[in-house]
This record gives structure tokens, C-alpha cells and sequence, in this order.
């Protein structure tokens, strides 16, 4: 690995890695989930999904952050980009499951 300049002891294990991922995989679903089993009561299930979308724009701000320290260093545009791309990825898939329930009349209550 000394060609490409990385060290053996750069190199994560994959098992390691691999928790890694799940774990930080675990915390990015709850926090979309956790607004509406904890907040929905009181603001109603609109309010929770604001709430959800601000916790998904913080986080991905974040990560987009770290990103750019780690690498790029653009980090403005790393962090709109994530966000960017987090989020119109959350509406195509809401867009296609209105139109999956219009079409096909199946309903998820």
C-alpha cells in the first residue's frame, strides 16, 4: 500500500467498517422516525415531519461537513450538495408512492 501512500495501519478492517456503517446507518433512520412516535402527539403528524426534515438537513449538513474537512475542503458546497441530494431523494420517493397510491389504490395506515 506504500505506493498509493497509505500506510497497513491506515487501512480499517472491513468488520469495522462494517459496524460502522450499521451503527451510524441505525442512527440516521431513527432520526427521521423519532419525531413522529415522539412528537406527533403534541404538533401533529405535519409538525413531526418538519421537524423530521430539519433533523435530516442538520445531519446531512454535518456529514457533508466532515466530508469536506476529511477531503474535498469545499465545505459549503459539500454540505448544500448533501443536503440537496438527501432531501430530493426523500420527495422523489414520496412522489412515487403518491402516484404508486392513486394508480394501484393502496393505502399504508
Amino acid at each position: 500500500m506504500s505506493e498509493v501512500g497509505l500506510s497497513e495501519e491506515a487501512l480499517e478492517s472491513p468488520g469495522r467498517s462494517a459496524l460502522y456503517t450499521g451503527i451510524f446507518y441505525l442512527i440516521g433512520a431513527l432520526l427521521v422516525i423519532a419525531p413522529f412516535p415522539l412528537l406527533g402527539h403534541v404538533i401533529g403528524n405535519v409538525g413531526s415531519l418538519y421537524v423530521s426534515i430539519m433533523l435530516v438537513a442538520l445531519a446531512q449538513a454535518i456529514s457533508g461537513l466532515l466530508t469536506a474537512i476529511s477531503g474535498s475542503g469545499r465545505i459549503a458546497h459539500t454540505m448544500v450538495m448533501n443536503i440537496a441530494l438527501s432531501l430530493g431523494a426523500a420527495a422523489a420517493t414520496y412522489t412515487i408512492g403518491t402516484i404508486a397510491h392513486q394508480i394501484l389504490h393502496i393505502a399504508i395506515t
